[in-house]
C-alpha cells in the first residue's frame, strides 16, 4: 500500500509531462541536473499538514499535502525562460483539480523564481500546489 503523497505524485507525473512534452521528470534530485537533462520537471514532497490543527489527528481529517514542482532550462533570464512551461504546469495541474478523485481540490499558492549566471546559466522556476485530501488511519 502506497501513502496518498505517492499516489498524488505518481497521477501528477504523467499530466505533466503529457503537457510539456518533456521527458525528463525527476523525483526529489539532490544534485545539480547537467546540461544534457536539461529542461526538465522536478517534483518534491514540499509539506503536509491539517487544514484544522485541531481536528483528532487519530481519525480521518482533511490535510494539506504541498506539491513543488520545479521547471529547470538552460537558459537566461528565470521568469521569461521558464514562463511558457509554467503556464502549461498550471494547466495540467488544475484542469482536473480533484486528480481524478485523489484529492478533494488542487490550488496553486505560489511562483518562485531562481537561476544562475555562469558558463552554462541555469533557469528555474518552483510552483507550489497545495493538494486537499481526506487522510484516514493508515
Amino acid at each position: 500500500m502506497s501513502s496518498i503523497q505517492f499516489q498524488i505524485r505518481a497521477a501528477a507525473a504523467p499530466l505533466l509531462l503529457a503537457a510539456t512534452g518533456l521527458t525528463n521528470l525527476f523525483k526529489s534530485p539532490r544534485r545539480n541536473l547537467g546540461t544534457a537533462e536539461l529542461p526538465a520537471l522536478c517534483l518534491f514532497s514540499h509539506g503536509d499538514k491539517p487544514l484544522n490543527m485541531d481536528d483528532d489527528q487519530t481519525q480521518p481529517h482533511e490535510r494539506v499535502y504541498t506539491l513543488r514542482v520545479e521547471i529547470r532550462v538552460a537558459n537566461r533570464p528565470e521568469d521569461d525562460a521558464t514562463d511558457p512551461m509554467a503556464i502549461q504546469v498550471r494547466r495540467a495541474m488544475l484542469a482536473d483539480d480533484t486528480l481524478g478523485g485523489l484529492v478533494r481540490r488542487i490550488v496553486w499558492i505560489d511562483q518562485q523564481w531562481d537561476g544562475s549566471e555562469d558558463d552554462n546559466p541555469l533557469a528555474g522556476t518552483a510552483l507550489d500546489f497545495n493538494c486537499h485530501y481526506l487522510w484516514r488511519p493508515e
